[in-house]
């Protein structure tokens, strides 16, 4: 059985002569045959994307199936995964990328059944079987015991790594960017002998949480319940920084706790590692200023198959910014829509609309907008004025940063 074959391309290939819609051969400058590794052999095949040299983030591009790589010349099939042959010319660019279809034709089979059958330090009980692309058995979302291959750079064998392990060694990284400074107390500089060691543990929230017991800046806050208010802080100015330590911590904004970007009567639910700054107006009325980020497993639908995607957040005094990566594929449907936002990300009340600036559209550049809802999808529109998708050829979005209000 024929597998899409991957390798670890370290530039785009140049083409050196233009190609028209029809034809299958591309000539590339000199070593870019190279750049491809090893040609195909046995029916196997390289997915790779044609692109103009205008549009290296945006805009248009064809997937092809390269079938045979002789010196810098390449065979190829055109127009795969939904897109639209097109014509490119001198100095337009080809290169290896991640496609949807191509990770589910990956070549694992037969190359790791072998490998751990005859490798004692890497057996595993029972073969590997390749799940074939079918919209009735397609994962949409992984969970965290499903397995990723891949081959370790030091010693060259094949190992695996859990989606859980990627997961939360990608959300350890994100915490560890977050800023822990201190805040200072009553003017006084914060140093490493008065904001190392102290902690609070707080069991729940409540109308005057006592943060101010501690000499230390810096409390560990602990709280699940809904805190409305502090008890009174030792003068004019006191601070104090709050690392909340677990999910679900909470805080309403009112007439003595005024939390920065949020109305009164709202109420803030912080994730773990969430930084609350805490400045005191008066003794009994206090200022708060938040913040915190991490990721969330999103789900892009109105395709042949969902399509899953991780996306980064960063929420800051009632404004989130998420960074929604690319998704393309074969559209199926007139609707397109991103499922799966979290609380923390989610408008409070009505819904916020958001630029899209680099849509695809039935294998066309589009600048769509985006409607963030109170559920926690968001429905993408092809155009500034709304708009259905066509339900045929390539529809998706590339890399795109939004930022709205969540309240």
């Amino acid at each position: 059985m024929a597998h899409a074959l991957y390798a670890n391309m370290p530039s785009p290939a140049t083409l050196i002569g233009g190609i028209s819609t029809s034809d299958t051969t591309v000539h590339l400058a000199e070593g870019g045959g190279t750049l491809f590794g090893s040609a195909p052999t046995g029916g196997n095949y390289i997915y790779a994307t044609l692109f103009h040299n205008t549009q290296l983030y945006s805009g248009p591009t064809e997937i092809v199936k390269i079938t045979a790589i002789v010196g810098d010349t390449l065979t190829v099939i055109r127009a795969q995964q939904g897109t639209i042959a097109q014509e490119y010319f001198l100095g337009d660019y080809i290169e290896i990328r991640v496609t949807a279809a191509g990770l589910q034709e990956f070549a694992v089979t037969a190359d790791l059944n072998a490998i751990y059958a005859t490798d004692a330090d890497m057996a595993i009980a029972g073969t590997f079987a390749l799940a074939e692309a079918h919209a009735a058995t397609s994962k949409a979302t992984p969970v965290t015991a499903d397995e990723f291959i891949l081959r370790d750079s030091v010693t060259g064998l094949i190992n695996r790594l859990t989606f859980g392990n990627l997961y939360n060694a990608i959300k350890t990284t994100l915490a560890a960017l977050t800023d822990t400074w201190a805040l200072s107390t009553s003017g006084n500089a914060a140093t490493a002998t008065n904001v190392t060691g102290y902690t609070l543990g707080i069991a729940s929230g409540g109308a005057a949480v006592d943060i101010w017991t501690n000499t230390g800046n810096v409390v560990q806050f602990t709280g699940s319940g809904t805190t409305t208010g502090f008890a009174a802080a030792p003068a004019v100015g006191a601070q104090r920084r709050l690392i909340c330590s677990t999910t679900g911590s909470k805080f309403t904004s009112g007439e003595n706790l005024i939390i920065e970007g949020v109305p009164s009567g709202y109420t803030i639910t912080c994730d773990e590692n969430a930084l609350v700054d805490v400045l005191a107006i008066t003794t009994t009325k206090f200022k708060l200023r938040y913040s915190t980020s991490g990721i969330v497993i999103v789900q892009y639908t109105g395709f042949s198959f969902p399509l899953p995607a991780i996306v980064m957040f960063k929420v800051e005094n009632g404004f989130a910014t998420v960074l929604l990566p690319t998704g393309t594929g074969t559209s199926n449907a007139t609707s397109f829509t991103l499922t799966g936002l979290t609380a923390s990300i989610t408008p409070a009340s009505g819904s916020s609309d958001v630029i899209l600036p680099h849509c695809l559209d039935s294998g066309s550049a589009v600048i769509g907008i985006g409607t963030v809802s109170t559920t926690g999808v968001i429905t993408l529109y092809k155009s500034l004025y709304g708009g259905a998708w066509t339900n045929s050829g390539s529809k998706g979005i590339y890399n795109t940063s939004i930022t709205y209000a969540l309240y």
